[in-house]
């Protein structure tokens, strides 16, 4: 069953009772998303995205093994990669490669008002290193852990590295935040 909003329901009355800052904030997240979409739609991301991951858990791994001739890519058509070495295969799906963290946070630096336009770049720039960076040494390290405690992947995977990308994240957010200037209305 579809229900319709009263006939009395004005959308417009609606939004002037929301705070201008609020509104304003509202719109800056409609903005991103359309962004966002637009720009992944005429710009596939994942496959670049998702290479350099790849290449900086591969690089990571081998750092930690000291073995990084032993750790190769092998490109699988439309699903990612494959990272492996005489014991151990993972595979790196374009889900993996931490776009939709990446657009999160970005969204969120550009949501917020009273910050200029140089700062919000310089903390998008900031937070995509640092989020990147903190995906490949998530991805090196679950293929250690599968090749040391398989039995403690589907946990780290799913869970304790998930929330430690999103722990990084609020912290990002949280720097941003306090250098923030006064909000105005």
């Amino acid at each position: 069953m579809v229900t319709t909003p009263p006939s009395n329901f004005n959308v417009s009355a609606l939004w002037q009772t929301i705070q201008p800052l609020q509104r304003l904030f509202l719109r800056r997240v409609l903005l991103s998303m359309a962004i966002w979409f637009v720009l992944d739609f005429w710009l596939p991301l994942d496959q670049p995205l998702t290479m350099l991951i790849v290449r900086t858990s591969q690089w990571m791994t081998g750092v930690f093994l000291s073995e990084s001739p032993n750790v190769v890519l092998q490109l699988i058509p439309f699903e990612g990669y494959t990272m492996y070495d005489n014991a151990t295969k993972m595979n790196i799906a374009h889900t993996c490669n931490g776009k939709a963290i990446l657009f999160l946070f970005t969204a969120f630096l550009w949501a917020i008002p009273n910050q200029t336009f140089w700062k919000r770049t310089l903390y998008s720039v900031v937070g995509f290193v640092t989020l990147s960076l903190a995906n490949a040494l998530r991805i090196a390290a679950l293929f250690l852990v599968s090749k040391q405690l398989p039995q403690w992947f589907s946990f780290l995977h799913h869970t304790l590295f998930q929330l430690a990308m999103y722990a990084i994240m609020f912290f990002l957010w949280m720097m941003y935040l306090r250098k923030q200037r006064p909000l105005s209305q």
